[in-house]
């Protein structure tokens, strides 16, 4: 159906191109409207959402919403160990990284004012478990 939808328009936009060129601007327009309102109803019929469109972000955001890390009232924040990095910096306004960092890295991000929150899922090892001035937040990643 897409196909025949895009051949439908393409027609209708060469046509409207030669009654333009023909000067017969009436039936240019007519043409260049009718084929961009096809296209916009086909695009519309589409039902569905699809696994990278909004139902994929509302997840992100049900899980945020339902583990807040409190990312509104963190300034120059850092978040590690999240699977999904790119969604989570979308919904929140922190820097987001899925790998766990290394001691160093916390404490020269520490010393350079940044907040830095570690998603504990059970794997953070325990020399970076119980460091002071880190927050762990539990969170179900999407």
């Amino acid at each position: 159906m897409g196909l025949i939808t895009l051949l439908v328009c393409c027609c209708g936009y060469v046509f409207s191109w030669i009654s333009w060129r023909k000067g017969n601007i009436k039936p240019a327009l007519i043409f260049l409207i009718l084929c961009g309102f096809i296209l916009r109803f086909y695009t519309a019929s589409d039902l569905f959402l699809h696994s990278w469109d909004e139902c994929y972000h509302a997840l992100v955001a049900k899980n945020l919403i339902q583990h807040p890390l409190e990312s509104e009232k963190i300034h120059n924040g850092v978040l590690f160990n999240y699977s999904k990095p790119i969604d989570a910096m979308f919904y929140t306004n922190l820097t987001v990284y899925s790998t766990i960092p290394d001691k160093e890295l916390i404490l020269k991000l520490l010393k350079e004012g940044y907040t830095v929150l570690i998603n504990d899922d059970g794997k953070i090892p325990i020399s970076l478990a119980k460091m002071e001035f880190v927050t762990y937040e539990q969170s179900a990643n999407p």
